[in-house]
C-alpha cells in the first residue's frame, strides 16, 4: 500500500478535533501531522499532541529556516506544518492526516498533487455558534470576525474533494474512517458514493454561507 496524504479542514467549532481523535483511536497506524502554532493552549489541549505550542519568535525562526511546508496567519496567530515529520512518515509508507486551515490546502496540493482534501461541515450555523460561544475565550467582536472567516471557508469548501456532514460525531467519524480506507485501497465504489454525498452537501454550503454573511453584516 503506497503512502497517502489526507487533508482535513473545518471551521473552528465544527467538531473536527473530536472526530479526528476518535479516528486515531481506531486507526493508530495513521500518522497525524501535529501543527505548530503561536496560539495559547486551551485547558483541554496538550503540547505535542494537539499542537506544538511555540512563541512568535520560535515560529519566526522556523520560517527563516524553511522548516514549514505551509503556514498561515489566522485569528491573530500563526499555524504551520513542519516538513520533516511529514516527509519521514510518507517515506515509511504511512498515510498522513493533516489538520489544516483552508488557506493551507492549495499550498499542500501544489507540492503533493495526489493529496485528497476533506471538509467537515457543521449540521447548522446555530450549532457552530453555540460551540464557539460556549468556549468563553473570545469576545463578541472576535466571534463576529470568525463568522466572516467561516463564510469564506464555506466558499473554499466547494473546491474540496469530499465533504462530510457532522450530523453526529459517531457517524462523521465512521464516514471519515471509511473514506480514508477507500482511498487507501482504491475502493472506487465507496469513493464514488462519497463523491455523490459531497454533491448533495454543496447546497447546504450555500445556505450556511448566506447565514454566516448575514451575521457578519448584522
Amino acid at each position: 500500500m503506497s503512502a497517502h496524504m489526507i487533508i482535513v479542514c473545518a471551521p473552528s467549532g465544527s467538531g473536527k478535533t473530536t472526530i479526528l481523535k476518535s479516528l486515531f483511536k481506531v486507526r493508530p497506524d495513521l500518522h497525524f501531522s501535529v501543527s505548530h502554532t503561536t496560539r495559547p493552549a486551551r485547558p483541554n489541549e496538550q503540547d505535542g499532541i494537539d499542537y506544538h505550542f511555540v512563541s512568535s519568535a520560535a515560529f519566526q525562526d522556523m520560517i527563516n529556516r524553511q522548516d514549514f511546508i505551509e503556514y498561515v496567519h489566522n485569528y491573530d496567530h500563526f499555524y504551520g506544518t513542519s516538513r520533516h515529520p511529514l516527509e519521514k512518515a510518507l517515506n515509511h509508507g504511512q498515510t498522513v492526516v493533516l489538520d489544516l486551515e483552508t488557506e493551507g490546502v492549495a499550498r499542500i496540493k501544489d507540492i503533493y498533487p495526489a493529496a485528497k482534501s476533506i471538509f467537515i461541515l457543521p449540521p447548522s450555523l446555530e450549532a457552530l455558534k453555540k460551540r464557539l460561544y460556549g468556549r468563553g475565550d473570545e469576545s463578541s467582536i472576535q466571534l463576529k470576525l470568525r463568522m466572516a472567516q467561516v463564510a469564506n471557508q464555506f466558499v473554499q469548501a466547494n473546491l474540496f474533494d469530499f465533504i462530510i456532514l457532522n450530523e453526529t460525531q459517531a457517524k462523521a467519524q465512521v464516514q471519515l474512517s471509511e473514506l480514508i480506507k477507500a482511498l487507501e485501497t482504491t475502493d472506487e465504489v465507496k469513493v464514488e458514493e462519497m463523491k455523490r454525498e459531497t454533491q448533495v452537501h454543496h447546497e447546504r454550503l450555500k445556505t450556511l454561507q448566506r447565514e454566516a454573511l448575514m451575521i457578519d453584516q448584522g
